[in-house]
């Protein structure tokens, strides 16, 4: 049997960060579920106003945003692998990683028929919800300002850079070094 909950936004991947991104949009209203491959994780957020799941495909189809927050592009594709529509979410890599690798994950997100935003998070965990705090985000600029809010709820210093999948990429890298 299939779920008839809609969310507005997934977080997959309830890591420090990840956990911190769900509570941060539940407090604000959102309504929010949470997907980790180890399911204890997501259970935790449930006192935090986060409906933890078991299906990442069912959640992806109820959400209107996909948000990734995972150690690394490979391990997102992985989580992301049994999806079989993603036609009504955006899908937001917030993975800390190279532009080539951005660039291959919007051919892989492009291939299954979504839409895609590459990002990173400039903060500590603690820091998220704060106004100071930065998400920076490429990508087609429609999606960002169809999901600024959500953005902006995490980090109201939150920027999108370019329309270039790659360009959240190239900052970090800079950034970073």
């Amino acid at each position: 049997m299939r779920s008839t909950k809609k969310y507005d936004v997934v977080v997959v991947g309830c890591g420090l960060m990840g956990a911190a991104l769900a509570r941060t949009l539940a407090r604000q209203g959102y309504s929010v579920a949470a997907w980790n491959r180890s399911p204890e994780r997501a259970l935790a957020l449930a006192d935090a106003g986060v409906s933890p799941v078991t299906s990442l495909d069912e959640a992806v189809r109820a959400s209107r945003i996909s948000i990734a927050c995972t150690d690394s592009y490979e391990s997102t594709r992985a989580a992301l692998q049994p999806v079989t529509d993603w036609d009504t979410t955006t899908l937001v890599n917030l993975v800390s990683g190279s532009p080539d690798e951005a660039e291959n994950m919007a051919r892989w997100v492009g291939e299954r028929g979504a839409a895609y935003l590459d990002g990173f998070i400039a903060c500590y965990p603690n820091d998220i919800g704060s106004p100071r705090v930065m998400i920076v985000v490429s990508g087609p600029a429609a999606l960002w300002e169809e999901h600024k809010d959500i953005f902006v709820s995490l980090g109201g210093a939150s920027q999108h850079v370019s329309d270039e999948v790659r360009g959240a990429g190239v900052l970090g890298a800079g950034m970073l070094g």
